[in-house]
Order: structure tokens, then C-alpha cells, then sequence
């Protein structure tokens, strides 16, 4: 550190890295237009599909906080579930087990095992309750 004349940056851990402290990464700034534009389309998908539910966009500002939906409104480690399949499945109170109610329920696992809480009014279906609390 002190002998090889290298310096090092440190910075808080929600600011972008940057390589000096007067030129931040550009690639850090896309990352988050790209993250608020794809908060908006799901929030305008929420809301158009959704218009009485005020719980249901919560959930997936969370969501998409944690970078776990694509710009195609696919789930990036599940990418046969659409957010409007999500939708369903978290609505529904008489929901049924079928093949792709296990990859919802999956799904859900892998939300729950990445640490990331929903509100529980949200969640209609007791599955889907079940396996995201």
C-alpha cells in the first residue's frame, strides 16, 4: 500500500465506485436508469392490471430494487415466470398446485432466501404466503 505508492478509494457503500473521485463510472449510472425504467414499466403494468390494489406495486418496487426482473418483465433467475403470472399467483385465494405452481413457488423460496421481506397484505394466496414468510 505505502511501499508500491498504490492508493485506494474508499467510499460509502450505496455511492458508485468511481476510479477518481472526480470521475464516477458511467457504467454505475446506466445501471440505475436501466433499474428506474424497468420500476416504471412495472409499476404501469401493476397499476393498469391492477388498479384496486394498492399493496401489489410495493411488492415489486422491492423487487425490482433488487435487480430481480428483467427489462422484459421476466424474473431473471426464472425466466418462464412474467410478472403478470406473479400477479396471478399472489391474487388468487383458491389457488390450485400445478406445474407451474411449483416454479411460482419456487420463485418465492428464492425471494424469501434472498432475504427480501413483502408486505404480507399483499399476498392473497395462502401458498404463496406461506412460502414467501
Amino acid at each position: 500500500m505505502f511501499v508500491n505508492n498504490e492508493q485506494f478509494l474508499i467510499h460509502p457503500i450505496h455511492a458508485p465506485c468511481s476510479t477518481t473521485p472526480e470521475a464516477p463510472h458511467s457504467d454505475d449510472d446506466d445501471d440505475q436508469e436501466d433499474l428506474t425504467s424497468i420500476h416504471h414499466q412495472v409499476q404501469d403494468f401493476v397499476i393498469q392490471a391492477y388498479p384496486k390494489n394498492k399493496f401489489l406495486p410495493m411488492v415489486f418496487q422491492k423487487l425490482v430494487k433488487c435487480d430481480l426482473i428483467d427489462e422484459d418483465l421476466f424474473f431473471k433467475k426464472f425466466p418462464t415466470i412474467h410478472v403478470a403470472d406473479f400477479c396471478t399467483f399472489l391474487n388468487n385465494r383458491f389457488y390450485k398446485k400445478t406445474k407451474t405452481g411449483v416454479q411460482l413457488l419456487k420463485l418465492c423460496k428464492f425471494i424469501r432466501s434472498q432475504r427480501i421481506k413483502v408486505p404480507s397484505i399483499a399476498i392473497k394466496n395462502p401458498l404463496a404466503l406461506r412460502a414467501l414468510s
